[in-house]
């Protein structure tokens, strides 16, 4: 969902490049090592750039989250993508971005995901950046074209959470609540159409 190192530069907005554990040559080492057992058993689909990946090629020109996936051989989603996911017999329509919002209310950073449905139309929306662990439905009505009958169908907004240690960091530093740290969790049904997410 981006933000996949933290890339500060010289340029960089605060005192990142002072206060990050590792060099950005050894953060993408480590990036690398952690992810590469999940690329190998299948289980990622791609990435997306984030606002940190960013600040490189702000400073340099280089996109280096396009040149992280080629080397993870997965797709390079930059910042948002939709997705049709197949499930056994189901089909499901996705749209994923790092996101750029700087709201700092957990309802106003749910609204960024909600808003997403302005821009595409998809069952699931999830969203980076905002560092917060949410999930909201908004019910609608449609119509179903087979049954010839009004259905109540539903849409998913997903804030895709974080683990950042808050203390000492730059959101402390802002006075800003303190996220629960994690990731969502998507079962889709492969037989009937069904989408649980759980966080």
């Amino acid at each position: 969902m981006g933000d996949q190192i933290e890339a500060a530069t010289r340029d960089s907005v605060g005192a990142g490049i002072y206060e990050q554990s590792e060099i950005i040559d050894k953060q993408l080492e480590h990036f690398n090592k952690l992810m590469k057992p999940l690329v190998d058993a299948g289980l990622i689909l791609g990435m997306h750039a984030g606002n940190h990946e960013m600040r490189l090629y702000k400073s340099s020109g280089l996109d280096i989250t396009k040149w992280m996936a080629k080397q993870m051989g997965i797709k390079y989603f930059s910042w948002g993508k939709l997705h049709y996911l197949v499930v056994g017999k189901q089909g499901y329509k996705i749209y994923t971005t790092h996101g750029a919002s700087g709201t700092r209310l957990a309802w106003t950073k749910i609204k960024s995901a909600l808003d997403m449905s302005n821009l595409a139309d998809a069952e699931i929306y999830a969203v980076g950046h905002l560092h917060q662990l949410s999930h909201h439905i908004r019910n609608f009505y449609s119509i179903n074209l087979k049954n010839k009958k009004v259905i109540e169908e539903q849409k998913h907004f997903i804030l895709t959470g974080s683990y950042l240690n808050h203390w000492g960091s730059y959101a402390h530093m802002k006075s800003l609540e303190p996220m629960r740290k994690g990731s969502p969790k998507l079962k889709l049904g492969g037989l009937e159409h069904s989408i649980r997410v759980s966080i």
